[in-house]
């Protein structure tokens, strides 16, 4: 395939839990299968875009405390800003300086495809 998308829900779904251990132990498995996933395209000359649509396990506890002195857990997302990365790209890929957003995705997606977006959307996160 020329194209293939997969999602990883593990720090998005057990962040909501507030359960922290169960949390850490959601992202460390990501953590393992992007390892594995890199392997793989570096072994059949792939690329891979590393995104994520919002933050939730980047912020697990809510300021103040429960009535019991314990942390206080924060199961909504957050509003951190969120990576975007490339891996394996081609050669003389750059990510540009600025604010972008995941409306800049489509774009970028189709330029490493190697083809040109239309001038309706809005532009590549890449040069």
């Amino acid at each position: 395939y020329q194209f293939l998308r997969c999602n990883y829900p593990n720090g998005d779904m057990v962040g909501h839990t507030g359960n922290y251990e169960a949390t850490i132990i959601g992202v460390e498995s990501v953590d393992l299968n992007l390892k594995r996933l890199m392997d793989a395209c570096l072994k059949y000359d792939y690329c891979l875009l590393v995104m994520a649509d919002h933050g939730n396990s980047d912020e697990m506890y809510d300021k103040g405390m429960n009535p019991d002195g314990t942390p206080k857990p924060k199961t909504s997302h957050s509003l951190a800003p969120v990576p975007f990365a490339v891996f394996n790209g081609p050669e003389g890929t750059k990510i540009k300086e600025g604010q972008f957003g995941l409306a800049n995705v489509a774009a970028t997606t189709v330029k490493i495809l190697g083809f040109e977006p239309p001038k309706e959307w809005l532009e590549s996160i890449i040069e």
